[in-house]
């Protein structure tokens, strides 16, 4: 029965550990003729591989990313804005797309500051949407209507500049502001 349980013990975790390194994304995990997992002695130490990355030091141990970063890495702005720029005509809808946090934010800015809904531009055509505060995606009228405000072309109204404005001083809403400016 002892036997039993100190076995119980040692695949149990070995299966946990496994199923986390499958959600990470890292290799399987294979018992070898110890009892271990490959990987890591019977007494659960690293070797090889893991060793050297668990080592002081190491990129695994001193909390610096690498290029394997995790999924909630901010993401790459530079490479969101050209690769949205080279859809020529799609280059908003993508940007909106790509950088959708950021878009919510900028949205949220404009209502405020009265540039669109209200007694703002845009009110009829996101009275649905937008306006209306129902959560739906906006409809292509009401978008383009948005992007028309705050972009242009001439010079945005007060409320729209300062809509903007604020979404440049935003972490989370200036990258999507500065794929918009990208685009053709």
């Amino acid at each position: 029965m002892t036997r039993g349980r100190l076995r119980l013990g040692v695949v149990l975790p070995a299966c946990l550990l496994a199923a986390c390194r499958g959600v990470l994304g890292i290799e399987p995990l294979e018992l070898v003729g110890d009892g271990g997992v490959d990987g890591a002695s019977s007494d659960g130490t690293p070797t090889g591989a893991d060793a050297d990355a668990a080592a002081p030091g190491s990129d695994a141990s001193d909390g610096s990313t690498t290029a394997d970063s995790p999924p909630d890495a901010p993401p790459d702005t530079s490479a969101i804005i050209s690769m949205c720029v080279g859809q020529g005509t799609n280059c908003r809808p993508c940007c909106k797309m790509s950088l959708m946090q950021g878009n919510e934010s900028l949205t949220m800015l404009a209502v405020q500051a009265g540039c669109i809904c209200g007694s703002g531009q845009c009110a009829s055509e996101c009275d649905g949407s937008t306006c209306g505060g129902s959560g739906a995606p906006p409809p292509q009228a009401c978008a383009m209507c948005t992007d028309t405000a705050l972009l242009g072309p001439g010079s945005p109204s007060q409320p729209c500049s300062q809509a903007v404005d604020d979404c440049m001083q935003t972490p989370a809403c200036a990258p999507v502001m500065q794929c918009l400016m990208a685009c053709p």
